[in-house]
């Protein structure tokens, strides 16, 4: 079973990206999801927002 969340550890191997990298993008995520009325937790993002973000196929997100 997959988490409903992705780390900054996550988002930086998926992107091939350094960690800091990682909470930058996440912290801009989580700032769409707050205005958007959604709650969000620091350092973690939703992982269904973030692929639908990047434009990831479904058949992606479980590599």
């Amino acid at each position: 079973m997959s988490t409903l969340v992705l780390t900054a550890k996550d988002v930086a191997e998926e992107l091939c990206i350094s960690k800091s990298g990682a909470y930058k993008i996440i912290q801009t995520l989580n700032e769409e999801l707050d205005k958007a009325g959604y709650m969000t937790v620091h350092g973690k993002v939703n992982r269904d927002y973030f692929y639908k973000r990047f434009r990831y196929e479904t058949d992606n997100k479980n590599k």
